[in-house]
C-alpha cells in the first residue's frame, strides 16, 4: 500500500500545526490537479452540472483542513485520500440530485401574490420563486432581501442556475485570484445569498 509522499507529509505536517500558510499552500499544490482528476473521471456529470464537482471538492478540501487527523500519512496517499473522499460525496450528492429532479420535474406554486403562503413545502423554495414569480415580482422581493446592487446580482446568478464559474469570479471581480482561491470565495458567496434567500421564505410562512 503506497504511503504519502515527502510533499504530502509536508503539507499535512503544515496543516497539523496551524500554520497560517497551511491551507493556502495546499490549495496551491492540489485543488487544480484533484479538480481535474474528478472532471475525467466523471464526464457524465461534468456535461450536466459542473458546479457540482466544484462544490464537492471545494467541500472536501475544506473538510480534510478542518480535520487532517482523518488521513494517515502511512496508510495512503494525500491524492488518493482526497480523490475517494470526493467519489463518495459526489456519488451521494449526484444521486440525491438525480431523484431530486425525478420526483419534482416541475416546480409547483410557490407563494401567493400577497407572497406569504407556501403551497408546497417539500420543494426547493429557490427553485419556486425562480417559476413562480413574476419578474417584476423577483426584483422587488430581492431589494428587500438584499441591501446591495451585487449582492442581488449574485442572486440573479444563482436563481437563474448560472454553472460557469467565470460569471461568478466576473461580478465577484476576483478573476485575477488563483484557481481554488475563486472557487472558495464562489462557493462561500453563493451559501451566502443562497441562505438569504431562504431565510426570507421561511419568514413569510
Amino acid at each position: 500500500m503506497a504511503k504519502a509522499t515527502e510533499k504530502e507529509r509536508e503539507i499535512h505536517r503544515l496543516i497539523m500545526s496551524n500554520d497560517d500558510l497551511a491551507f493556502t499552500k495546499f490549495c496551491d499544490a492540489y485543488y487544480e490537479y484533484i479538480y481535474e482528476k474528478v472532471k475525467n473521471f466523471n464526464k457524465t456529470i461534468l456535461t450536466e452540472n459542473e458546479t457540482l464537482i466544484i462544490d464537492v471538492v471545494t467541500d472536501s478540501f475544506l473538510k480534510y483542513f478542518r480535520s487532517p487527523a482523518r488521513f494517515d500519512p502511512e496508510k495512503q496517499t494525500l491524492e488518493k485520500f482526497l480523490i475517494m473522499d470526493i467519489e463518495g460525496d459526489l456519488k451521494n450528492e449526484w444521486e440525491k440530485l438525480k431523484r431530486k429532479n425525478k420526483n419534482h420535474p416541475q416546480s409547483v406554486e410557490l407563494l401567493e401574490k400577497n407572497g406569504n403562503s407556501i403551497e408546497n413545502q417539500d420543494l426547493n423554495p429557490i427553485e419556486n420563486l425562480i417559476n413562480k414569480e413574476t419578474e417584476q415580482l423577483l426584483e422587488q422581493k430581492l431589494n428587500e432581501i438584499f441591501a446591495t446592487k451585487k449582492d442581488i446580482q449574485l442572486a440573479h446568478l444563482l436563481l437563474a442556475g448560472e454553472r460557469r464559474s467565470t460569471e461568478y469570479a466576473k461580478l465577484l471581480e476576483i478573476e485575477n485570484w488563483n484557481i481554488a482561491d475563486q472557487q472558495l470565495e464562489i462557493k462561500r458567496q453563493k451559501d451566502r445569498v443562497d441562505k438569504m434567500i431562504r431565510r426570507k421564505l421561511r419568514a413569510n410562512e
